[in-house]
């Protein structure tokens, strides 16, 4: 990893990365209140994170008005768009 981030390249890369890995943990932290996790083990505690994560997305999904009408357009729309898709395919 030294030697990647020592790299122009890998320099670059790592600069993206920051904001895209660091959003959502703050989002978690900070709007959440996920600063400690209430249960023990790792399977637990993957649990919690899952669940805070689920709510987080919901309700960025509900503040940008997404509604299920629109995902369900938007689902529609992708899978009628794909490559060798059997529902578009002629048999």
């Amino acid at each position: 990893m030294n030697h990647q981030l020592r790299t122009p390249h890998g320099h670059q890369l790592y600069k993206r990365r920051s904001p895209l890995a660091e959003a959502p943990n703050s989002w978690l932290k900070d709007g959440r209140g996920l600063r400690r996790f209430a249960r023990r083990g790792l399977n637990a505690v993957r649990s919690e994170l899952r669940f805070a994560a689920t709510v987080t997305n919901l309700l960025r999904l509900n503040t940008l008005g997404i509604t299920t009408n629109r995902l369900t357009t938007h689902n529609r729309l992708t899978t009628h768009n794909r490559p060798n898709n059997p529902a578009t395919t002629a048999a």
